[in-house]
């Protein structure tokens, strides 16, 4: 039997200051400050008992049983002062009328049983079983305990028909199904009443705009995965397929409702997401020796697709994120997961746009789809060097396809400010837009001024969307393994350098503005696909050590 106990706990302060005599704090104001504190602390405790048994010569029963309990709690706290008695003096004592303040904190607990039980026959048949139940605080009583079990089966084929092991040295077949639950955030089955700054010494309380879910359940995702795992010349070639299929049903979701309801969305179990898609991975030591040079190469590519099968009665489309203009990224039944909606440019039959005294016309009515979030493909190439005590490895991988709304291209062209607006001698011989003339029927020939053309893209989606397709340098390392075979504390020693996200190679030649498509409107399914003014992503260079005892 083993038990164990971790606790994750952080603590952060932030200040923010403005000094008086600034730009938006005049002489007379004495400055102003924020600050908060944020604590968060996360406790594991778990036990559980392993077991290894053979049952005469070909079979073998292993496995466990545990218990698991997770508490975790938040706190946060703000204060700010918009004006000061003491110039310059930043501390919530001298903070001229009342200071705003805000206090937050948060608890949930999460208790679960597991077990696995693995069951091996003469080593080249496996079939490992596992299931789980957890009960979670975040949940109505009624639905907070919900189990999810797994299976796999291995067969390593090789060892079965006893194959010569210089040609095929490896071969394994493998099949597994699996069932995940999952919870959603603390706080979100009734609803409460939001603090706020209290308004001439009066406190005032609002109440939530999104409607508390009834019978909330918890979010499953079913998923089937087959594959297989292949090695030749004595493991120095490898490859290894999948293929996978992922459900998810009751989703936990704010929809959007009628604002005559005096809320603004509702939380609702609503909707099935289904993803599939292949996954492959090759490597080759091209170079291989004990005392001299070794030479690793490594390839991974994998393609998927993800639809929207349904969502809730009632539900026509989800709107994941949007932006201007209007843009919205949504998830509707029957289409693929995150299409780009919005405002276009009418086209014929052909596809040309259509123009109109030498402007795109616009399209009307419904938003039509102008992309769409999802990679072709993403993939990469990993090298790894090593001689004798040095080693030396470089990752490139890349993202093909998977469209993005980039507002900083929106506005740049409209303001003016972009490569696009100048090029060409357009600013001075005005610009022809590329398309078919209504009038004429012919290609268009009317060029104008391009402030009037640029300044025509106000309440319109398509000149921003661009394809995020991108090749990055992304990691560098080189090492020196240290001898340490005097001391006897110590079996190994690595000192590396370590960089990371070191270069753009290659951005889609739509992607004119050179922005960073890893880099968007935030994190998470419901920010995606939107690019917001963002700052330049950030590279990174260190040192690394690592020791084995």
């Amino acid at each position: 039997m083993l038990g164990r106990y971790g606790l994750d706990y952080y603590n952060e302060f932030r200040k923010s200051v403005t000094y008086e005599g600034s730009n938006s704090k005049p002489i007379g104001t004495g400055g102003s400050f924020s600050q908060n504190n944020r604590d968060r602390k996360e406790v594991n405790a778990e036990v559980f008992l392993n077991f290894n048994k053979d049952i005469g010569t070909d079979f073998n029963v292993s496995g466990n049983i545990g218990a698991n309990y997770r508490q975790y709690d938040y706190y946060y706290m703000y204060i700010a002062g918009a004006e000061l008695t003491v110039p310059n003096f930043f501390d919530e004592s001298f903070v001229n009328g009342v200071p705003d303040v805000d206090q937050y904190e948060s608890h949930f607990e999460t208790n679960s049983v597991f077990g696995a039980l693995n069951l091996a026959f003469r080593d080249y048949l496996f079939l490992d079983l596992t299931f789980r139940n957890d009960w979670s605080s975040t949940l109505p009583k009624d639905n907070w305990s919900y189990p999810y079990p797994s299976a796999s089966l291995g067969w390593i084929f090789t060892e079965t028909f006893g194959l010569d092991q210089s040609a095929f040295s490896y071969g394994k077949l493998r099949a597994s199904y699996a069932k995940v639950g999952s919870d959603t955030d603390p706080y979100r089955l009734i609803a409460t009443y939001d603090a706020y700054t209290a308004f001439d010494g009066t406190s005032q309380f609002s109440y939530p705009g999104t409607i508390p879910p009834e019978n909330l359940k918890p979010e499953m995702t079913t998923s089937m995965e087959f594959g297989g795992d292949f090695k030749f010349f004595m493991n120095r070639v490898g490859l290894d397929l999948a293929y996978y299929n992922t459900v998810t049903n009751n989703q936990i979701m704010a929809v959007e409702v009628s604002r005559s309801t005096g809320f603004n969305s509702m939380l609702i179990n609503a909707g099935e997401i289904e993803s599939s898609g292949i996954e492959v991975l090759v490597y080759a030591d091209i170079l291989k020796s004990p005392t001299g040079l070794n030479w690793r190469t490594t390839l991974n590519w994998t393609k998927s697709t993800t639809m929207v099968n349904e969502l809730a009665e009632g539900v026509s489309n989800y709107t994941l994120n949007s932006s201007w203009s209007p843009t919205t990224v949504e998830a509707r039944p029957g289409e693929p997961f995150g299409q780009i909606y919005g405002v276009g440019y009418e086209r014929d039959e052909d596809g040309n746009k259509l123009v109109d005294g030498g402007y795109y016309v616009k399209t009307s009515g419904d938003p039509v789809v102008l992309g769409n979030i999802m990679p072709d493909w993403t993939g990469s190439i990993r090298n790894d060097f090593s001689y004798k005590a040095f080693n030396f490895g470089f990752l490139i991988d890349a993202k093909w396809g998977g469209d993005i709304y980039s507002v900083t291209k929106w506005f740049g062209d409209y303001a003016g400010v972009t490569q696009t607006t100048v090029e060409g001698g357009i600013r001075e011989n005005g610009i022809i837009a590329e398309g078919i003339d209504v009038n004429t029927g012919q290609a268009n020939e009317v060029a104008v001024a391009p402030q009037n053309f640029f300044s025509d893209y106000w309440g319109v989606t398509e000149p921003a969307v661009i394809d995020g397709s991108y090749v990055k340098f992304r990691e560098l390392s080189i090492g020196y393994n240290v001898p340490v075979q005097n001391l006897n504390f110590l079996r190994s020693l690595n000192l590396s350098f370590v960089g990371r996200n070191l270069a753009i190679l290659y951005v889609h030649p739509s992607n004119d503005i050179m922005i960073d498509p890893e880099t968007g409107y935030g994190t998470g399914t419901t920010a995606v696909g939107i690019e917001q003014y963002q700052i330049p992503s950030v590279r990174s260079l260190g040192f690394r050590i690592r020791a084995e005892f």
